[in-house]
């Protein structure tokens, strides 16, 4: 019985180890179905890294959650105007549909540091985007701190020139991103003569086997 209740209990802890980290998106909004706007902008909002955090994806606001019109060039920006990554949202339903955005990967994902305020933009022509939405929630790792925008007259996104402090009412929610808070390309090698995980779990399988035909045995 021993046997059986460490095996299980190894392959708990295994199981617990392995587990996927998942992307959290930054904002998440409840968006008003009567009130929605478009036009030719490179528009977004301006936010406060309260942590080092990972950019992994980029996204778009998908007002019907059934697909968007056209593509969305999607960039994160510093402060000095700097573009520091960007992205394709694909038209219809190609992206990935998270909430109220559909996203899809950066080629790397681009650390942001605590203590530094960025800059996210989305070329919006062809969709519509929502800046008054019935509720709105952030992650504790950013801030919001304003909203930005500037008229463009190709599909390039810029840095929005216009930046406005937030006044508790008006967003331009049109793009939005997901970040894990661990480096994603941090490689870590195993101590030596450690195990790989798949090896640990075959050999709580086999204990777990082992203590199970002991006990028939002995029955």
């Amino acid at each position: 019985m021993k046997k059986l209740t460490m095996a299980i209990f190894l392959m708990l802890v295994l199981s617990v180890s392995a587990t996927q980290v998942y992307a959290l998106s930054a904002i998440d909004i409840t968006p008003n179905p009567t009130i929605s706007r478009t036009g030719n902008y490179s528009l977004g909002w301006e936010f406060t890294a309260n942590a080092d955090i990972w950019v992994t994806a980029l996204g778009f606001y998908d007002a019907g959650q059934d697909g968007l019109n056209t593509t969305h060039e999607v960039g994160i920006f510093g402060l000095d105007q700097s573009l520091l990554t960007q992205t394709t949202v694909g038209s219809g339903t190609s992206a990935t549909l998270d909430g109220w955005f559909r996203y899809n990967l950066v080629d790397n994902a681009l650390k942001l540091s605590a203590g530094l305020t960025y800059l996210i933009a989305a070329v919006t022509t062809g969709d519509s985007f929502t800046e008054r939405p019935l509720s709105f929630t952030s992650q504790p790792q950013i801030t919001y701190v304003g909203r930005a925008y500037a008229n463009v007259t190709s599909s390039t996104v810029v840095f929005p020139s216009k930046i406005y402090s937030f006044n508790g009412s008006y967003y331009y929610f049109g793009p939005n991103f997901q970040f894990v808070t661990e480096d994603p390309n941090k490689v870590v090698d195993p101590p030596l003569n450690t195990p790989e995980p798949s090896t640990l779990i075959l050999l709580g399988l086999g204990l777990v086997s082992v203590a199970v035909l002991g006990r028939k045995k002995l029955s």
